[in-house]
């Protein structure tokens, strides 16, 4: 069996493999309900972080349980944030899986790190799971660099976006 039609048959069997220092590395199928919570949890966790941005903090001698509803309540004034970052997000993400796929280069699907609900973005970012070894250079290449290129094509719009909806004040020294 030549190396491409043991890759094509590693793909019609659901794994795809490498050969890594003489062995096969092998991914299993992936996990979809693993990936979809993670992505939802991030989601949310993003959501949360932009309500938070926007309301500001919750009334002085909330408890824990009147903060969550606090933000619960304005969860939806966090869509301005949330959804531009998740979506240079999965762009960038999936710009490195579609480059690794290009290059048959197995891959894991993205997997996203929520970041605990009050913290200042709510996402530290994705994880994709690959060999530790990629045997050329240019798929190392196009795979590092297809990532931020792909996040770039959103982020650029989106900056255009928020500079037009932007106020020019000027900048009060005080003194």
């Amino acid at each position: 069996m030549s190396d491409n039609s043991a890759l094509h048959h590693a793909a019609s069997q659901q794994q795809a493999h490498i050969p890594d220092d003489g062995e096969a590395r092998r991914f299993p199928p992936p996990n979809w309900q693993r990936h979809l919570v993670l992505f939802l949890l991030t989601v949310a966790s993003v959501f949360f972080a932009g309500a938070q941005m926007e309301a500001g903090p919750p009334p002085a001698g909330s408890d824990a349980a009147g903060a969550m509803l606090f933000l619960i309540k304005n969860l939806p004034a966090g869509w301005p944030f949330a959804v531009p970052l998740l979506a240079i997000l999965l762009c960038h993400e999936f710009g490195h899986y579609f480059a690794a796929m290009w290059h048959r280069v197995p891959a894991s699907l993205p997997y996203f790190i929520p970041l605990p609900m009050l913290s200042p973005f709510g996402t530290m970012g994705a994880v994709i799971s690959m060999p530790k070894r990629i045997r050329s250079r240019n798929a190392l290449m196009d795979i590092g660099a297809a990532g931020p290129l792909a996040g770039l094509v959103v982020a650029l719009p989106v900056l255009v976006v928020g500079l037009a909806q932007s106020e020019v004040k000027p900048f009060d020294v005080g003194g």
